[in-house]
């Protein structure tokens, strides 16, 4: 069980890096643009802290991120659309 929870917090860590990349500083631009994204962000990582903080039992950990994870990864793909939407109006207005 362990390897499958580790598994996935990796595959989370390789898709957050990713979509930073690909954004770069329109990452932290959009997220204080975007009432949803904000509100999902900072829902997220307050959520986690608090969790982490709290919680010293891995597996607890894993039960209680639970809850988080759809409004991180929406959060996560409308940053890589609003990325990908600005990019080809770049690209079209050229």
């Amino acid at each position: 069980m362990l390897l499958v929870a580790s598994a996935e917090s990796t595959l989370t860590l390789l898709i957050t890096l990713y979509v930073l990349f690909k954004a770069r500083l329109f990452f932290f631009r959009i997220i204080f643009q975007e009432r949803f994204v904000l509100m999902a962000m900072s829902f997220s990582l307050l959520f986690s802290a608090f969790i982490g903080i709290t919680s010293g039992n891995f597996g607890t950990l894993m039960r209680y991120k639970i809850p988080m994870m759809p409004f991180y990864f929406s959060a996560l793909a409308v940053i890589f659309i609003l990325n990908k939407q600005r990019i080809s109006k770049k690209i079209s207005n050229n």
